[in-house]
């Protein structure tokens, strides 16, 4: 046990390092890109995927969650449809992550309901997105304004929108994959569902963890360290800066014998110090 805990300390410092690594060389170049979209895998990101790797398997990668104040939070709302049936979600998977200490809910978790009902992976996508925050209340607004915009007391319409939204993460065109999350205009589009979450559910309803391509997560730390090291500007806001992400993150997949959604984990590592500088 004391061994694995010190090789466990080893790595959490060399990642640490890696991190810090880029980002002084960001800093020394007056924290402008580093490269652009046709560049090579930057070392430190090909040592990151590497090190993260080395700490968590990317399909164990878990978010700790609590299912007791989604349970609270969800009963609270007197508008919110198909209550029980959500109610039932939550505490499914509350059964799944429980572990020793506290809940904690693993990619491959929200993975195994992609084949499933759209609902259920809907939940457990907000629940991993959101870790122990607010995700509850994220959850129940988006409902909600489903429920309202059809006028009808149950969850079709947002059952048909993300029906829509899994197919064309499974087998539609990137562009209207984009689309379906941000075009107000789009049959597929929920309201108060954007880019950063509703790229998380396209990832778990589309992504081949075989082939190791796909959707990828395209949240405020991924566009962070991909405008740094790629100069792509903002991957949320635009489908041919998607659709660029998508390439450079494949690119560089191939190049350090690895997923692309690693390298979508490793870039989400190196967001928060990349603003920060």
């Amino acid at each position: 046990m004391a061994g694995n805990a010190e090789a466990l300390s080893e790595a959490v410092r060399r990642r640490d390092e890696i991190i810090d690594q880029l980002v002084s060389r960001f800093k020394a170049n007056d924290c402008e890109p580093l490269g652009d979209p046709s560049g090579e895998l930057p070392a430190e990101v090909r040592a990151l995927v590497e090190c993260l790797r080395e700490l968590t398997p990317l399909d164990e990668h878990a978010v700790r969650w609590d299912p007791d104040s989604w349970a609270r939070g969800l009963e609270s709302r007197r508008d919110l449809p198909d209550r029980d049936r959500l109610l039932s979600v939550v505490a499914r998977l509350a059964g799944l992550t429980q572990q020793e200490v506290g809940h904690w809910i693993r990619r491959r978790e929200v993975f195994d309901l992609a084949d499933g009902d759209v609902v259920d992976l809907f939940v457990a996508t907000m629940a991993w997105g959101y870790g122990r925050g607010w995700g509850w209340y994220r959850t129940a607004k988006i409902i909600e304004l489903a429920t309202k915009t059809s006028g009808r007391g149950d969850l079709q319409l947002l059952t048909e929108k993300l029906k829509r939204l899994a197919e064309f993460a499974g087998s539609g065109s990137t562009v209207d994959l984009f689309a379906a999350w941000s075009d107000t205009t789009d049959p597929a589009r929920l309201r108060r569902f954007g880019p950063a979450f509703a790229s998380k559910f396209a990832y778990f309803a589309g992504y081949d963890r075989t082939g190791g391509t796909g959707p990828l997560i395209a949240d405020l730390w991924v566009a962070w360290a991909l405008w740094a090291l790629a100069d792509i500007w903002d991957a949320r806001t635009d489908s041919a800066k998607y659709i660029q992400y998508l390439t450079v993150a494949g690119r560089w997949a191939d190049d350090g014998g690895c997923r692309s959604d690693e390298i979508e984990r490793a870039l989400f590592y190196l967001g928060p110090p990349i603003r920060r500088a």
